[in-house]
């Protein structure tokens, strides 16, 4: 179990927002995938997931320039995906089922990524030559370089 530093509801709320906003359209692995990717990272750094997630440019949902983070205000408690995504934020907060992505700490969407920029970033190319990654659903999973 990650440590939590905060109230674990909170915790709850910032990992399945998360979840949302960057894998609503996945399969529930992959929801689940990246709820895991986010704990690996605040275990691994021994911070809380409002510290991992609002880190600056680590996950652009919550960048100042997305559009997604908008949607979280019409965003309804009892609509299906965002349940998916809080079982999915439950499981990894809680370590209750197995990590499908083994401890990995970084994720990409290669093809919008590809799409926005016309290349992939320098870092992600260097985690690839360590580890070729994971690929469930749109989202590719890697090692942290480090």
């Amino acid at each position: 179990m990650i440590p939590v530093t905060v109230n674990p509801i909170d915790s709850l709320q910032w990992l399945a927002s998360t979840v949302w906003m960057e894998a609503e359209g996945e399969s529930y692995e992959g929801k689940l995938a990246v709820a895991f990717c986010i704990a690996n990272r605040a275990q691994r750094g021994r911070r809380s997931i409002s510290d991992v997630v609002l880190t600056a440019w680590q996950f652009s949902a919550w960048n100042t320039d997305s559009t997604t983070r908008m949607k979280l205000d019409a965003l309804r408690a009892d609509d299906s995906i965002w349940l998916e995504c809080v079982r999915a934020a439950v499981e990894a907060l809680f370590n209750s089922v197995p990590d499908p992505i083994t401890g990995r700490t970084l994720y990409m969407n290669e093809a919008i990524v590809l799409r926005a920029r016309g290349s992939l970033p320098e870092w992600w190319t260097v985690a690839g030559g360590r580890d070729p990654g994971l690929k469930i659903g749109a989202h590719t999973f890697r090692f942290d370089v480090t």
